[in-house]
């Protein structure tokens, strides 16, 4: 096999990130295709509870299994529409701080947050 047919074969073995929820809004969901979404839910999951962290546009095509491309359309579109901001620390470097600023999306991943497991009263005396 070559060509054409041994990248359509390799391609099928990509890991693909299937997702049902999104951390978007539903406001903001029809700006975003599917894989953009994902990429902003896994941007979800890696910021810590301060929504702002280091991260990488390979740390997300890995944990997303899409391309650069689909990566970077994604946090591009997020800057321009104002849901996040992003900066490098130094020339070269390939991680970037990403920090979400829309109120929107804040109180949305607030909303669907996994509380913290509270602690059961003791039930011996």
């Amino acid at each position: 096999m070559t060509g054409t047919a041994e990248l359509l074969k390799r391609g099928r073995g990509r890991r693909r990130a299937e997702t049902t929820v999104t951390a978007l809004p539903p406001a903001y969901r029809p700006i975003f295709t599917h894989g953009q979404n994902v990429v902003l839910e896994a941007l979800v999951k890696k910021l810590p509870r301060i929504r702002r962290a280091v991260v990488s546009r390979r740390d997300l095509m890995v944990l997303t299994g899409l391309s650069r491309h689909v990566v970077e359309d994604a946090l591009r579109l997020a800057r321009q529409i104002g849901l996040t901001r992003e900066w490098q620390h130094k020339p070269g470097e390939e991680a970037n701080t990403i920090e979400i600023i829309s109120p929107e999306w804040l109180a949305w991943i607030e909303e669907r947050m996994p509380q913290p497991a509270q602690k059961r009263a003791s039930l011996r005396k």
